[in-house]
Order: C-alpha cells, then sequence, then structure tokens
C-alpha cells in the first residue's frame, strides 16, 4: 500500500493457487485502505504499479502456435473463466479483484539460471559468464522495465512528499490496530489455537520428512511422482495433526485449512522448480540430439535409411533421460523441426538423386526397346531374305541343270554367231570406209563451196569497179549534149549489166550453196544411219546375247548325259522388265541372284548395320540397269 511500485515473485507458471494469494493481499489492502479513507468502490488511489515476476519460468510462451508476450500470458490468465456455478464465479472474483486493484501491470519471465544443480545452490558466487545467455539477457530486461516503472509516490494525483508519506503510514497503522484483526473470543479458544498451531506444526514437520523420503525413492521430476510423494506426505501430516489437534472444529479446521494452503503452496514451488530443472535438462539433451543428427546427415556415407535411425536412437535416449510434464511435447517439436529441417534437405537430395538415376533408367530402357525392336525388323527380314535365297537357291539349281542339258546347242549357236559376228565386223569395215571416203567428199564439197563464195565475191568487186568507172565516164562527157547521152545510156547500161552480174552471181552461189548443204546432210545422215546399225549389230554379236531354251540337248539326248553344270558356258539373263525403285528387296535379290551375282549379293547382305533397299537398288542398277 506505500510502494510505487509492486513487485509479485513467483516460481514456475500462473496457477489458480498464486491468483488466490495475490487475491488475499488485495483484498486486505482494499479493506485496510477502505477504512482509512472511507472509500470502498472504485480504484483505490493508492493502488501501486505491478509487475508479476515468473522466476525458473519453464513454458512456451505460445497461444495456438502464434508467439505471445509475457504480458499476454498475465491478461490471458486474468481472463474470466467458462462456465457457471460457485467455483467458477468465486474464480472469476479474484480475477476482477487483481485487475480492479492493479490497472497498470506488466509481467517478465526469467528462466532458471543455470542448469548444473550444484552451482544453483552457490548461485551468488557465480561469474556471469557461467550463467546462461537467456538468463543474463531477460535480467537486464527486467532492471530496464523496474527502472521505467518504479517512480516517486502518488495519491490523487500529487506526488508525496517525506512529510505526506509519514501521515499516510500512519493512517494505515491506525487502521490495522483499530479492527483488522479478529479479537480472541476466550482463554480456551486462545489455548485451542496455540495447540492446534502446535500441532500443525507437526503435521508440516511431518509432510516434510515423508515428502523427502518419497522423493529419495522415486527422485523423478514427473507430475505423477511429484503428486504421489505429495498424496503421501499429506496423510503422514494430516495423520499427526489429527493426533496433536485439540479444541473446537472450527479452530482446528482453521489451522488444518493454513496448514494444507501452506503446503500445497509448497508443492507448487517444488513442482516448478523441478519442472523447471528438469526443462532445462532436456533442452540440453535435445541440443546434443540436434547435434548428432546434424552430423549423421552430413556424415559422407549418409541414407534416409541411417538419419532416420540416428533420429530414432536420439529419441528413445532422449526419453531415457528426459524428465518433466512436457518431456514429450519437446521431443515432437524437436522431430518435427528435425523433419522440417536437416531430414527434409537430406530427403529431397536423396530424392532428386533418385530421380535422375530414374529418368536415366528411363532412357536407357528405350533406347533397349527400340536396339530390341530393330533388331527383331532385322531378324525377320534376314528370315525372308533366307527364305527366298533358298527359292532362289533352287530355282539356281534348276536353271544350271537346264543350262547343261543345252549347252552343246549353246556353242553350236554361239559358233554360228560368231561366225556371223565376224562377218558383220567385215561389213563395218567396210561401212567404215564408205564413211572416210563420204568425209572426203564432204571436205571437197566444202572446199568447192568456198570457191564459189570467193567468185561471189570477185564479181561483186567488178561490178563496183564498172559503177566507179561508169560514173567516171559520166562526168567527163558533160561539155556536149550529145556526148552526155551517150554516155549516160552506156553508163546506164552497164550498171543494169552489173546488176544482173551481180544478181547472176548471187543466186549462183546460193544455188551451189543450197546444193552442196543439201547433199551433205543426206549424205551425213545416210553414213550415221548405216553406221549406228553396223556399231549395233556389232555390239549384239561381241557380247554373245543369245537366248538358249531349257530343254535336252540334241547332243545328249533325253538322259542328259552331256557336259556338266560345271562345265556350261554361263547365259546372260535380261534384267526383269519391271523398274528397280518399284521392286521388293526379295524380289532384287531375286533377280541378281538369277542374272549370276549370288558373290555380290551375299557381301552386301553381311554388311554392318543391314543395309537398306536402296544399296539393292544401287547394286542392281549397276550391275543390270546399264546392259553390262
Amino acid at each position: 500500500m506505500l510502494s510505487s511500485l509492486f513487485v509479485y515473485n513467483q516460481l514456475g507458471a500462473i496457477d489458480e493457487a498464486a491468483l488466490d494469494r495475490l487475491a488475499l493481499v488485495s483484498e486486505v489492502s482494499r479493506n485496510l485502505a477502505g477504512k482509512a479513507s472511507g472509500d470502498d468502490v472504485g480504484v483505490p488511489s493508492y493502488a501501486p504499479s505491478f509487475l508479476w515476476l515468473l522466476r525458473d519460468f519453464y513454458l512456451d510462451l505460445t497461444d495456438d502456435g502464434r508467439p505471445i508476450t509475457p504480458r499476454d500470458y498475465l491478461e490471458m490468465a486474468l481472463r474470466p473463466a467458462a462456465g457457471s456455478g460457485p467455483a467458477v464465479e468465486s474464480k472469476n472474483n479474484i480475477r476482477r479483484s487483481i485487475c480492479a486493484l492493479f490497472p497498470r501491470r506488466e509481467c517478465h519471465a526469467l528462466v532458471r539460471p543455470v542448469s548444473d544443480e550444484r552451482l544453483l545452490q552457490q548461485l551468488d558466487d557465480v561469474p556471469q559468464d557461467k550463467l546462461r545467455p537467456e538468463f543474463v539477457a531477460g535480467v537486464q530486461a527486467l532492471t530496464s522495465a523496474v527502472l521505467q516503472l518504479a517512480g516517486p509516490k502518488r495519491l490523487g494525483g500529487d506526488i508525496l512528499n517525506g512529510a505526506a508519506l509519514a501521515r499516510l503510514t500512519e493512517t494505515y497503522v491506525h487502521a490495522l490496530n483499530a479492527g483488522a484483526v479478529p479479537p480472541i473470543a476466550s482463554a480456551w479458544e486462545a489455548v485451542a489455537s496455540a495447540e492446534c498451531a502446535a500441532a500443525a506444526a507437526a503435521g508440516d514437520a511431518a509432510y516434510e520428512t515423508a515428502f523427502s523420503a518419497a522423493r529419495q525413492a522415486n527422485p523423478a521430476a514427473e507430475a505423477d511422482a511429484m503428486q504421489a510423494a505429495h498424496t503421501a506426505a499429506l496423510d503422514a501430516a494430516k495423520a499427526a495433526f489429527v493426533t496433536a489437534a485439540v479444541g473446537p472444529a472450527a479452530v482446528r479446521d482453521v489451522h488444518w485449512s493454513r496448514l494444507l494452503t501452506s503446503v500445497e503452496r509448497r508443492i507448487v514451488d517444488r513442482k516448478a522448480r523441478a519442472f523447471a530443472e528438469a526443462a532445462a535438462v532436456n533442452a540440453d539433451l535435445l541440443q546434443a540430439a540436434n547435434a548428432a543428427l546434424t552430423a549423421a546427415v552430413s556424415a559422407p556415407s549418409a541414407s534416409i535409411e541411417s538419419i532416420f535411425a540416428a533420429a530414432d536412437g536420439q529419441a528413445e535416449e532422449y526419453m531415457r533421460q528426459a524428465q518433466g510434464p512436457h518431456k514429450a511435447e519437446k521431443l515432437v517439436a524437436w522431430l518435427r523441426n528435425s523433419l522440417n529441417g536437416p531430414i527434409r534437405t537430406a530427403a529431397v537430395s536423396r530424392v532428386k538423386t533418385a530421380q535422375d538415376a530414374l529418368r536415366a533408367a528411363k532412357v536407357a530402357a528405350e533406347e533397349g526397346q527400340r536396339t530390341a525392336a530393330t533388331a527383331s525388323r532385322c531378324e525377320a527380314e534376314a528370315k525372308q531374305e533366307a527364305i527366298a535365297l533358298k527359292e532362289r537357291l533352287a530355282a539356281a539349281q534348276q536353271a544350271a541343270s537346264a543350262a547343261g542339258r543345252s549347252a552343246s546347242a549353246a556353242r553350236e549357236q554361239a559358233a554360228a554367231a560368231a561366225a556371223a559376228a565376224q562377218e558383220q565386223a567385215q561389213c563395218a569395215q567396210e561401212l567404215n570406209n564408205r564413211v572416210a571416203s563420204a568425209s572426203a567428199e564432204l571436205a571437197s564439197l566444202r572446199a568447192r563451196l568456198e570457191h564459189a563464195q570467193t567468185e561471189t565475191q570477185q564479181a561483186q568487186r567488178d561490178a563496183q569497179v564498172a559503177r566507179e568507172e561508169a560514173r567516171v565516164a559520166g562526168a567527163r562527157v558533160t561539155s556536149e549534149a550529145a556526148a552526155r547521152s551517150n554516155a549516160e545510156r552506156n553508163a546506164e547500161k552497164a550498171a543494169r549489166e552489173a546488176a544482173a552480174a551481180d544478181a547472176a552471181a548471187a543466186a549462183a552461189a546460193a544455188r551451189a550453196k543450197a546444193e552442196m548443204q543439201a547433199s551433205l546432210a543426206n549424205k551425213v545422215a545416210t553414213f550415221q544411219g548405216e553406221a549406228d546399225a553396223a556399231v549395233v549389230s556389232a555390239k549384239r554379236f561381241k557380247r554373245g546375247s543369245v537366248i538358249v531354251e531349257a530343254g535336252p540337248s540334241p547332243s545328249t539326248g533325253a538322259r542328259g548325259d552331256g557336259p556338266s553344270a560345271m562345265d556350261a558356258t554361263p547365259v546372260a539373263v535380261p534384267p526383269p522388265p519391271s523398274p528397280a525403285a518399284n521392286m521388293s528387296v526379295a524380289a532384287l535379290k531375286a533377280a541378281l541372284v538369277e542374272a549370276g551375282h549370288q558373290d555380290a549379293v551375299a557381301q552386301l547382305a553381311t554388311r554392318k548395320p543391314a543395309p537398306k533397299k536402296e544399296a539393292f537398288v544401287e547394286l542392281y542398277s549397276k550391275l543390270l540397269g546399264g546392259g553390262t
């Protein structure tokens, strides 16, 4: 009531017990202030600034996953509770009383200074660099807040000086002495109260002894273990209290309630301290687990299986050593962060590698399928070609047999053809001689034509001279009319004669040239036709293109005992009438085999890669298309 800043220290988190203790202080202060000033309503004029300090705080300040400040946490704790009934109404009255008494309120949370229990017992001697960094930062923030909130005491908007503050203190003391403490009804009640107070002290001692023994048997910082130890110690305290307590039930209930409130406050503080210690130990365990998981992810031989195995091992190790009511929540948060952090990064990297390998495998499989399809096609074509070759081989064998039977007739016809070819060669020689004679005659005609052209040019020059002489003669006889007239007639006559001579010479030259050109063209055409016929005939007989019909040879008879197929003269077979581009590969091969080019077909078929149709068309054109 005399302070300008009220700092309320508490271990752990805000709970109902803490609100009850603060409400008791606030209600006594409100009662005393009302008696002193005569004002029982509204916000007291003496209300100081309020700072709720939560020491060894271990909770995560979040609301539905959203981080909040300690001030938000305090306001959430002071919100009216949901529901109805006397209990809920009592809780809401406490919250309204606190909010009314302390309109200016703040909250700060400090973590545990150190994690080591031994250092915690000697905290005054621990250097600052050994303290937890977040604790040092929290103390600095708390110091700034205290310096900002603390100031001179105000009352009714005025700053109190020393004399005014002393008078205010006297007023509060007189009000307390005047009736704030209830009087004792009787001596017996005083004796009973003293005995119950002693019984409460004995029960408190029994509680501490039993609680210490239970904690030594099970020191785990778990809510169930601490609650079991508290329940056992509370039973021991109640037994000790009942044994020593005397007096009316009302007196005993009062002291038992005080004892119960005291031990409940202590178990809350002890739970808060134990849970804070466990939270610090759990944080260290999770930090070590995170370092081990990071090392497993960064290992050169790391795999998804090894990373998850490392995470599972660290989780099991944490659960063996971790304590406190929030150890599972902390583990879940660590696993979630690990999955979203290093494990996810490693998994993404492994998935990318697997996808690259899968794409390469797909490409290789597609290439293999294409190769297999090509091989299948080549195998099918090879089978077809083999069948066609077998058929052509059978046909060739039959043709060879027929050729053997007709070899003698072919040789006789070849001899006759050779004789005819010799005769045709002589004819061709005579024709060549005639061509040479025609060439000589053609040269003579060309010489005559040149001579006629020369004579025509000379006649033209003589006519020009005659015209020049006539012009000179006409000039000489200009003095006499008779001589002039005679000269003009002579000049005209000479001019007409010269013109007639020119025309006759030109006509003679044109006729001679036309006759020579016509004669030369007829002779050249005649000689060319005869020469072409002779050349074609000579080529035909020279190649020996004689077609022999299959059948028994006259010299061997029906039995075919004549020369074998190995001694037979090869028989030329004309190319098929259809164009090579429109024939199939099998037909091209069959035609080439029938023409006696089996070796060329076999050599082309064994090429790698397998030859295409264009190669057989080219071979066909080269061997059969040109007539060779």
